[in-house]
């Protein structure tokens, strides 16, 4: 893994990030700020080195407050206690161990075809976003 292009823009509200794996090229796009089911939700810190790359977004539920890391590894990507995800064209997947979150996207007309088999897929675009409404919400 290499980060080959890092873009944190919080005054333009997008960061860009393109990573370079051995068999893939991920270009991942989002916004540094947005809100999903009344969080409000910041990508706090980027934190790139060169060998990984680590993530911290901070979740705002009224007063209550809730940080996500996700590990940016050599083959994979880490989102501790929650899933391992490996690269692939245009994003990343992986197996997920709570079978409520297979139920929850499945119930959800914007996660469902993210489902693959018994397998999740995270696309490049919104990438964040798709975590946090996977996982956190």
């Amino acid at each position: 893994m290499k980060v080959l292009n890092l873009v944190f823009n919080r005054l333009g509200n997008n960061i860009s990030i393109l990573i370079d794996y051995p068999e893939h090229q991920i270009q991942i796009w989002d916004q540094v700020q947005f809100s999903i089911e009344n969080k409000d939700v910041e990508i706090a810190s980027v934190c790139a080195d060169t060998d990984y790359m680590k993530i911290r977004i901070d979740i705002f539920s009224g007063e209550d407050a809730q940080q996500l890391k996700i590990l940016f590894e050599k083959e994979k990507v880490v989102i501790p206690d929650l899933c391992v995800l490996q690269p692939e064209d245009e994003g990343f997947s992986g197996t997920v161990d709570k079978p409520q979150i297979f139920f929850k996207a499945g119930m959800d007309p914007e996660l469902k075809d993210l489902i693959r088999g018994d397998r999740i897929f995270i696309p490049q675009q919104d990438f964040f976003k798709k975590i946090i409404k996977i996982f956190m919400s």
